[in-house]
């Protein structure tokens, strides 16, 4: 693979809604400006041990198409309220899978992502904060986890998904800090880098021993053996 991966900072994910802001400027209240949505982080991802903790694999995919979600009778009355969106993805690459989870990802996978915004009778793209918004035939670097309620594959967090280009990303990937000490404010990883990277991962021992849960799940589990553990002592 050609693709680099530009290290520019950790993000967190969001997954209950908090506000609602408009990006660009806010004397244009144009059908086509992009809302942004602020939330707070379901699982962490700030560390490649935090993916190697909660995704399953690691792969490049290409988004390769979109769908528009039906709403509710109420909402679609109204105009307005959230339209969510699924989004199919040709998997091009498996750069790291976890020796102990599921079977290697299938060849396409589909997954909600940010949708729209329906209000004053027009419909805007919505975005996470801190995130890339997927888009129809752009590529993308994507810790995935598999959920085997639903026998799904999908990213772990949307702030978690890399968009690429034949260059470098235009977003961020853990552990940057550490790694941009010596060398400056950005360093450019390639898939292997980041594949020896999530190789020499240290995963939580509590999400490692509970992998055949759901990564929120897990994580659930993670966070309530850290209070039994504070509780004892």
């Amino acid at each position: 693979m050609g693709q680099r991966v530009m290290l520019l900072g950790s993000v967190t994910f969001a997954a209950c809604l908090l506000a609602v802001t408009a990006c660009g400027d806010s004397d244009q209240q144009s059908a086509d400006r992009q809302i942004e949505v602020h939330a707070s982080e379901a699982v962490p991802v700030a560390s490649f041990d935090d993916w190697a903790s909660y995704s399953d694999a690691v792969i490049v995919a290409t988004a390769k198409s979109e769908s528009e979600l039906a709403v509710s009778d109420a909402e679609a009355a109204s105009g307005e309220g959230m339209v969510p969106r699924m989004v199919s993805a040709d998997v091009v690459e498996v750069l790291w899978r976890h020796p102990d989870g599921p079977a290697e990802p299938p060849d396409t996978i589909e997954f909600l992502s940010a949708g729209w915004i329906r209000g004053d009778g027009t419909q805007h793209e919505m975005a996470y904060e801190g995130a890339v918004r997927v888009e129809v035939g752009s590529t993308y670097l994507m810790p995935i986890s598999y959920d085997p309620g639903d026998d799904e594959w999908a990213p772990l967090t949307p702030s978690s998904v890399v968009l690429l280009d034949d260059e470098a990303s235009v977003a961020q990937v853990p552990d940057a800090a550490a790694q941009a000490e010596d060398t400056g404010p950005a360093v450019a990883m390639t898939s292997g880098d980041l594949a020896a990277a999530m190789d020499q991962a240290t995963p939580d021992p509590v999400a490692e021993a509970n992998r055949h849960l759901p990564a929120r799940e897990r994580y659930v589990a993670v966070l309530t053996a850290r209070e039994a553990a504070s509780g004892q002592g």
